[in-house]
């Protein structure tokens, strides 16, 4: 029989476990051992009993593939599997890890583009470029490309109206938002045409249908703040005169609109919103430039050419060539579709949060399709690469349409004190009538078997005051934020005697305020210390108008 003992495991941890063969969704907070079970699942697959007639699952690790999203989590997860595997006596499948496909989605990906780099055309010596190199190459090949057509241009080239009435930098400008857009809409530049007004009013009127959807599915108070706006900005521009409906109107209408974040009742008709969104904000600045639309669009596209044409010149990828080549392969190529074909009976995808569509097919194909043993492990509220285009709407949409059976929540926290849990559930879940900072928070329930070896309960408590005020985000500014922060530092300070040095107390209040400012808000604090010096209240002019604080907690 098996050596893996799964009796430490808790229920919905047993059942991640044990369930191998088919699709399954895990929804995963902080703290509640989601690692420790991904490798007790890989090692279970792997013992006598797990499968059918006593036999293994699995026939070897190379049956598995792990996909995280950093390099520390994968080899954190291999030194576990290891340690796990040889405990268990199974030391030759320890002796696997090293090779096993257990890596970052881009590790992968290159893992697969080098296997086949002859079948695929690429130089198997390629290498992926870092960010420096990338932002390298690609300003190289803007500044080529835009500095050709501008020397062309005052020879009188199809864009010399453009440059002479915009400049270098706005052309620039246009044509880096056009790749961009590009690269954001389905069909990529074959999809940017030239769009006439009557294409302009029916592109806001697909927007304003898809919105629309969205009202009508049943929202959180908190969406519909973003969807009121955004409707009444489009209906607007709809009933304009046709004569007004150009683009200098539909680029205001498109500054109001904003849309939520993915939920299960918004799951189905988010992406459509999104891709009339998206659609949008190409083809309006295309309709205010309607002389040159058309060379501008040529020339983003020529832009894209000579940075893919560099990239290859000195053999490298980038992580979007990674992924979209990997994908084209498997999905393709059928001497790359026919090697996966069947390879993986055991697919896990951990930090599934910072996944988007375009990983998630490429890795459901990997896993054989829809109905294939693909698990992915995952918790919203933990998504911190939508910078990189990561879409936690991906995450949300897998969840609304898995069936209850395949469903699975870790909701016990082994990390955190009880006291710590219900301080955070307070602060981000808020309750009582009181709205927290994060909309959907997960409760957590603190491990029962804990033993309480908490030694502080005589220190003084602390106050968290909770800001808003009117930013782009809906939430603090910086400003507002550091200077609530001083406040309540200065308050304290005179109401305990203590002397806070104006230093000491800006350390403090920018570590406030990367704690808890707006999700919306980028991570970083002031630059320049928004502080009294003395031990004073800060004068009206220095507070924050717009920022109160909330009830205490």
């Amino acid at each position: 029989m098996s050596g893996i003992d799964l009796s430490t495991l808790n229920d919905p941890q047993r059942t991640i476990a044990q369930t191998l063969d088919r699709p399954l969704f895990v929804e995963a907070g902080a703290g509640s051992g989601k690692t420790f079970t991904l490798t007790q699942r890989i090692a279970w697959a792997l013992a006598p009993g797990s499968g059918a007639d006593g036999r293994p699952y699995l026939d070897s690790l190379d049956q598995v593939l792990v996909i995280t999203f950093t390099n520390a989590a994968a080899r954190e997860i291999k030194e576990r599997v290891r340690s796990t595997l040889r405990r268990a006596g199974m030391r030759e499948a320890a002796l696997q890890v090293d090779d096993a496909w257990i890596s970052t989605i881009h590790g992968m990906c290159s893992r697969i583009l080098h296997r086949h780099a002859l079948d695929l055309g690429l130089d198997p010596e390629f290498k992926v470029a870092n960010e420096n190199l990338v932002a390298q190459l690609r300003y190289q090949a803007t500044n080529e490309v835009i500095g050709a057509a501008q020397r062309e241009a005052r020879s009188g080239g199809p864009l010399s109206g453009a440059f002479a009435e915009l400049g270098y930098s706005r052309v620039e400008s246009l044509v880096e938002k056009v790749v961009e857009c590009a690269h954001a809409t389905p069909g990529g530049f074959d999809r940017l045409y030239l769009p006439e007004g009557g294409d302009l009013a029916a592109c806001m009127g697909r927007l304003l249908n898809a919105v629309e959807a969205l009202g009508a599915c049943k929202v959180t108070p908190k969406a519909r703040e973003k969807l009121t706006p955004s409707l009444e900005a489009l209906r607007a521009f709809g009933q304009l005169p046709p004569g007004q409906r150009d683009a200098g109107h539909a680029q205001a209408a498109l500054e109001a609109v904003s849309l939520p974040r993915s939920s299960k009742a918004i799951a189905e008709a988010l992406p459509e919103a999104k891709a009339a969104l998206a659609e949008a904000r190409a083809l309006v600045p295309l309709e205010a430039c309607r002389a040159w639309a058309e060379p501008l669009v040529g020339l983003a596209a020529q832009v894209d050419a000579r940075f893919g044409q560099l990239k290859r010149q000195k053999s490298v990828l980038d992580n979007d060539d990674l992924v979209s080549l990997a994908l084209a392969s498997v999905r393709s190529n059928p001497a790359v579709a026919g090697d996966y074909a069947g390879r993986f009976r055991l697919v896990m995808v951990d930090e599934f949060q910072d996944t988007d569509a375009e990983q998630l097919e490429l890795i459901t194909l990997l896993a054989g399709g829809a109905d294939g043993p693909l698990a992915t492990v995952g918790d919203a509220q933990q998504s911190i690469y939508r910078f990189r285009g990561a879409d936690v709407s991906v995450f949300r949409s897998r969840g609304a349409g898995m069936p209850g059976e395949n469903r699975v929540r870790l909701d016990t926290n082994y990390r955190s004190h009880a006291d710590v849990l219900a301080f955070v559930e307070r602060v981000c879940g808020g309750g009582a009538g009181r709205r927290g900072v994060l909309e959907g928070f997960m409760h957590l329930d603190a491990n029962p078997k804990r033993k309480d070896a908490y030694k502080a309960r005589d220190l003084p408590r602390i106050d968290v005051e909770l800001t808003s005020g009117p930013s782009a985000s809906g939430g603090p500014l910086q400003a507002q934020s550091a200077v609530m922060a001083a406040m309540v530092l200065m308050r304290h300070s005179l109401s305990t005697s203590t002397t806070i040095s104006s230093t000491t107390a800006s350390a403090q209040a920018v570590r406030l305020w990367a704690t808890f400012a707006s999700p919306g808000q980028k991570s970083c604090p002031p630059k320049s210390p928004l502080l009294p010096s003395r031990r004073t209240t800060p004068s009206p002019a220095s507070r924050p108008r717009t920022a109160r604080p909330s009830p205490p907690l």
